[in-house]
């Protein structure tokens, strides 16, 4: 499950199946303003729910080790949140599943 929001917006809650992807587009505010998508994601581990709320891109700070350039991917995964890094063409492990196992603050 994702559900994912900007200040601008809620882009809906999905049912991502595995090896499915959710994909949005937006114009980045450069000069005036400030983006940031913040995500719900739960991911079913053989029976056990890990969720978590996960800073998926901010325009005013880093959320991965390396910038992505074209696309921001992400993976969902037992661990946590995987970055794709488009220069070197691999899957980087970025976040873990928060220890709480639980959504922490109020969307919106």
């Amino acid at each position: 499950m994702a559900r994912c929001w900007s200040k601008d917006g809620s882009l809906g809650t999905r049912i991502v199946r595995n090896k499915e992807e959710f994909k949005w587009k937006f114009d980045e505010k450069i000069f005036f303003g400030h983006t940031k998508f913040e995500c719900d994601l739960e991911f079913n581990d053989q029976g056990q729910p890990r969720r978590g709320r996960f800073v998926v891109y901010d325009s005013k700070q880093m959320v991965r080790r390396r910038s992505c350039y074209q696309n921001c991917m992400w993976g969902v995964g037992v661990y946590g949140l995987y970055a794709f890094d488009e220069k070197d063409k691999k899957w980087d492990y970025e976040i873990p599943w928060p220890s709480k196992n639980r959504f922490e603050s109020s969307a919106q």
